[in-house]
This record gives structure tokens, sequence and C-alpha cells, in this order.
């Protein structure tokens, strides 16, 4: 065992001990301890430095099982503060890996953070500030993450972002997916709501393209002009086009999940999951609001039907109680075989968001 597994191992006991105890100050300080480390770890192991530090993977798994352990403690403490010690501590593990592009202790310790919120949306004793910090950093990460999309200046920095939205994402659909299964959707809703206020230009992007084109041209009928100077004009042009492209991607995504989401929590409401109560406010709130447009919903239907892996990520294999043949006889069956009863399933969920978008 090295040096470093041996201290976080140390730092482990010190802090459940604390938790148990209900020592918030022992807690922190403990926690501090580890943030030292795993800032250290970060920075010798991010990419500009990986050669100067030992490439052991398996330490990221000692803070991961650091951080989820302590946070067990954490959940039967005499001392409510101290579930929140420890999951500020692991978002700033978070922010930790994010500033440093160590892609491994960014995914691994937003999934931490993330499982940990998830629980307190369904503990007997919800803790609002685990909730309020969760929701104001991933609005904080989510901005920062499109933001950098206008400052990147090389396709290094365009796949870094790229990852770091894609775990951001994922993370989210399960904040989407979960909780609604529980009849819980007041984080579902706070997080389509975030996703629907964030500011992505795609339009921006594309101007950029229209006046590099006409710069190219320009400089290429001036007799003083470079094959340097051109490349420099086409390299510049080719990332704009990539940043194009990844902010229509995002949006798309961003589009997909508040379509998907929308449709989940109808469904689950008329099965009886999510309550009449609750769903009315939702439906108020995002439904009416965002798909009051039966050709919109339409439209955005169509083009999600061919995404058969995404469908299998919300439990589609689960049997509903009314088919599509029920509510409209002439329902499309494209094909026999897996594709046509997920289509089944989603266009029996496309119909439900229909009729509550005319309801309410």
């Amino acid at each position: 065992m090295s040096d470093f597994q041996n201290a976080v191992e140390y730092y482990l006991e010190k802090s459940k001990s604390a938790a148990n105890r209900g020592s918030a100050k022992d807690l922190e300080e403990q926690l501090d301890h580890v943030e030292s480390l795993l800032e250290h770890y970060s920075e010798k192991t991010s990419p500009e430095n990986i050669s100067d530090f030992p490439q052991d993977t398996s330490l990221i798994g000692e803070f991961t099982n650091f951080y989820r352990s302590v946070h067990d403690s954490c959940t039967t403490s005499p001392n409510p503060e101290c579930i929140v010690l420890v999951h500020r501590h692991a978002w700033r593990g978070v922010f930790t890996g994010w500033n440093s592009n160590h892609k491994n202790v960014f995914s691994d310790l937003l999934s931490v953070a993330i499982d940990q919120y998830l629980h307190q949306t369904l503990s007997d004793r919800v803790n609002e500030s685990v909730l309020e910090k969760t929701e104001s950093n991933l609005r904080s990460i989510f901005q920062s993450t499109i933001g950098a999309l206008d400052d990147a200046e090389t396709p290094t920095d365009l796949q870094n972002i790229e990852f770091q939205f894609d775990e951001l994402f994922t993370q989210v659909r399960r904040i989407v997916r979960d909780p609604p299964k529980n009849g819980i959707i007041e984080p579902s809703e706070t997080i389509l709501d975030l996703l629907s206020s964030l500011l992505l230009r795609p339009e921006g992007f594309e101007a950029d393209l229209v006046n590099y084109n006409i710069d190219i041209r320009s400089r290429a009928s001036q007799d003083d002009s470079t094959e340097t100077s051109l490349n420099e004009l086409r390299d510049k042009m080719a990332l704009s086009a990539r940043k194009h492209r990844l902010a229509l991607q995002f949006s798309q995504r961003i589009e997909v999940l508040r379509f998907v989401g929308s449709a989940w929590i109808t469904h689950l409401h008329l099965e009886g999951i999510v309550s009449d109560e609750r769903y009315d406010e939702f439906a108020e709130n995002v439904i009416h609001e965002d798909y009051s447009n039966p050709s919109n919903i339409a439209e955005l239907f169509l083009q999600l039907t061919g995404s058969e892996g995404y469908w299998e990520m919300w439990d589609l294999h689960r049997r509903m109680d009314d088919s599509p043949a029920r509510l409209f006889p002439r329902a499309p069956q494209p094909g026999a075989g897996h594709l046509s009863s997920i289509y089944s399933r989603w266009y029996e969920f496309y119909w439900r968001l229909v009729i509550s978008s005319l309801t309410y």
C-alpha cells in the first residue's frame, strides 16, 4: 500500500469517528487534510504532469471510497451539519478535477456528489442545504463549461469541454429519471429548468464561419498573402466549425432530455406513482409552458424515435397498462422486433404528453 493510500485510510477512520460522535469540527479538519491530498494527486497526475507521478489509476478509487464511506457515517450522525460538510468537500473535489482537467477525478467525484444528492431526495430527514448546494454547483459548472466554448483555442480545449459536458449531462439525466420513480419530481423539475436557462449560441459560431470564409477569400486574392497566413485562418475556421457543431449538439441533447423527462413524469403520473397534486404543478410549470403546441411535440417526437439506445435508459422494459392501440387505434407499427416495441411505447408516451398539454 502506497503512502497516499495509507494517508487516505488514516483520515477515513478519523473522519468516520468524528461523524459518529457528531463532531463537525473534527470532521472538517480531516476533510481538509484529504482535500489537500486530492489537490496534490490531481496536480501531479494531470495531463501536463502525468510523467512525473506514478500512474496508479487505483488511487482515485481511494478518494471516491473515502467520500462514500464518510457520507454513509454522516447519514447516521447525531449532528446534521456533518452531512453538509462531506457533501461540500465532495463538490470541492469535483471542482478540483474540473479546474485541473483531471478526467478521472472530475467524473468519479461528480458521481459521488450526485449519489449524495439523490440519497437526500429520498431521505426522511431531507437536508435542504445539500439539495441547494448541488443545484447551485450544477448550474455554475454547466454555465462555465458552456461558456468555455467561446474561449477555447485548441482542439484539445474542445475535447475537454465535450468530456465535461458529457459527464455533467449523464449525471443530471439521473436526477431527471430516478426521483420520479418514487413519486418525487421537484429535483427533476429543477434540473429541467436549469437546462432551459443555459445560454447556447450556435448562431454566433455560424456567423464566425461566414466571416472567416470571407477573410480567407479576401486574403487569397491579395498578392502579398502567404500560405502560412491562409493556413492560420483555415485553422481558426475549422475550430469555429467544431465549436458550432458542439453548441448544436449540446442544445439538441438538452432539448431531448427536457422532452423525454416531461414524457417520463407524465407516464409515471398516469401509472399512479406521481401524485395528482405534484403533477398538476409540474404540468403548469413545464408542459403547458414548453409543449402547449402539439405540432411542436410531434416534430420533436419524430426526431427522437430512431435513437434506440437512448430509450433503453428509461426503464422501457416495464409493462404499461394502456397500449397505443387502446389510446389510438391507428398507432404506427414500423416492423417487428425490439425497435418496434420501443417505438410503440414511446408513441404512447408522446400521445400522453399531447393529452397533458391540451388538458393543462
